[in-house]
């Protein structure tokens, strides 16, 4: 398989409702797509192999906050399909799904890890789902 990059979709977690933009593409790309899909550039690591991001709105009406809005970010410079790539968009996948758990409340220990792994699973799945849609609406151009 090719290395793809310059793409990006998002995934709708419908467990708790918090959606998830993934950008495949170089530093640059992963910025414009931020600044065009969610108004702002990230200042993270410019240099890393992958990176997510968590990012909280507040509804504010007469001064008190009404609603909180979350949603997150997955950026990998490019899809491999090499055991590394797998690797480290499940690497960024974990960061999103211990982060979401935690704010609805969700105390994470050994006797209590299975919403965890199936959450994991979950996001993941449908992450490479879109990747081999992508590889394979591509190899038809």
């Amino acid at each position: 398989m090719k290395k793809i990059k310059g793409f990006y979709f998002e995934i709708e977690d419908r467990i708790y409702n918090v959606p998830i933009l993934v950008v495949f593409g170089d530093y640059d790309y992963n910025q414009k797509i931020l600044k065009s899909r969610l108004g702002f550039e990230d200042e993270g690591q410019k240099y890393s192999g992958g990176e997510a991001g968590i990012i909280e709105r507040q509804e504010i009406n007469n001064g008190k906050i009404t609603k909180s809005l979350f949603s997150a970010t997955i950026w990998i410079p490019e899809l491999t399909f090499t055991i590394d790539n797998y690797g480290a968009i499940a690497h960024e996948v974990l960061h999103v799904a211990l982060h979401n758990l935690k704010k609805v409340g969700f105390n994470l220990d050994y006797e209590n890890q299975e919403p965890l792994n199936y959450y994991f699973e979950y996001l993941y799945k449908q992450i490479i789902d879109k990747c081999f849609k992508q590889y394979k609406k591509r190899k038809k151009i």
